[in-house]
């Protein structure tokens, strides 16, 4: 029987347990990753085997993020969804609050940190660091976060929606999602760069040789566009949030 009181978030958190032992191997693997992700950019900041290895990882970290999920097809994981005696919405609430708050945190906060403490304490140990830079590319957490959650979102929608395939259907939507993000991103970029004459002004200047800064003047140029596509991809997740949020609470079997 479906309680009919008030939300209780007692429910919610017992919901998420019917999920074990999936959700708390995923526990320990998250933070793991981030961890050593975190240890390669420290290590191999300086070195040629960096950019290679530190890419791979961060690929794994996005993958990880982005698939988070998953975890709800695990087991039986659609009776479990629709037969416990939870309300719909204390379900839904902990399957959005566990991908897209609890998990993006677990492995975005581990970098943050590390770039604080790149910026404002340990400066001089990161100066030659390739991927820690004093520059206007991390100012832009918010966007960072809208290109994290976003796919997520699309990922958490396709696992409530599908009854079948919900493993493959949520994989192949993410992937396209994550493709889309990355064009539109691109192809705003260029266009911002090539229309005002940027880049032409860039080439026109031999001497500017510093990499943080042609960073940064790049960042200065483009960054109305990069706001306006977190915006977008902010309104994204709201309403696959949402969409994911409906399917989740109404449905039954």
């Amino acid at each position: 029987m479906i309680p009919s009181d008030n939300f209780s978030l007692r429910r919610a958190i017992s919901f998420g347990r019917s999920f074990q032992p999936m959700l708390r191997i995923q526990m320990m693997v998250y933070p793991a990753v981030a961890l050593l992700y975190c240890l390669s950019i420290v290590t191999l900041g300086k070195s040629p085997l960096g950019i290679p290895v530190v890419a791979l990882i961060s690929l794994v970290v996005a993958a990880l993020m982005y698939l988070s999920p998953l975890v709800f097809t695990s087991g039986s994981g659609l009776v479990v969804e629709t037969e416990l005696p939870v309300r719909g919405d204390e379900k839904a609430t902990f399957m959005i609050v566990y991908s897209l708050v609890l998990m993006p945190l677990v492995l975005l906060v581990p970098q943050w940190i590390l770039h604080w403490l790149a910026n404002n304490i340990y400066t001089e140990w990161f100066t030659d660091n390739i991927f820690v830079k004093t520059s206007e590319l991390n100012n832009y957490t918010f966007l960072n976060i809208a290109q994290s959650i976003a796919p997520a979102a699309v990922c958490l929608f396709c696992v409530s929606a599908y009854q079948r395939r919900r493993v493959l259907m949520p994989i192949v939507w993410t992937i396209c999602a994550t493709m889309g993000i990355g064009i539109l991103s691109g192809v705003l970029v260029i266009v911002k760069l090539f229309s005002n004459g940027f880049i032409d002004g860039l080439t026109d200047q031999p001497a500017m040789t510093d990499e943080n800064l042609i960073v940064d003047k790049i960042m200065n140029q483009v960054s109305p566009e990069l706001m306006m596509l977190g915006i977008l991809l902010g309104a994204v997740t709201l309403f696959f949030g949402w969409m994911a949020f409906r399917k989740i609470a109404y449905r039954q079997i």
